[in-house]
């Protein structure tokens, strides 16, 4: 795997698609869980809000400064 430096903001868009795609299937996935576990009913709540972050960081063109 080869390290992202941020500079091709079309793929790091589709990244995060993908992300999104995968809340969407962890939302399906913890939702019966949580009814049984109340301690998971927070996690895609938790992951949506990570990646809004995420999203908000990467328009405020501070891409490159991840992970420094």
């Amino acid at each position: 795997m080869a390290a992202n430096d941020h500079t091709d903001w079309g793929w790091d868009e589709q990244v995060l698609r993908s992300l999104a795609s995968l809340g969407d299937g962890l939302d399906r996935a913890l939702t019966p869980l949580a009814e049984a576990l109340p301690r998971f009913d927070a996690h895609v709540d938790r992951y949506r809000a990570a990646l809004a972050r995420h999203r908000a960081w990467g328009r405020g063109g501070n891409r490159l400064a991840c992970g420094a």
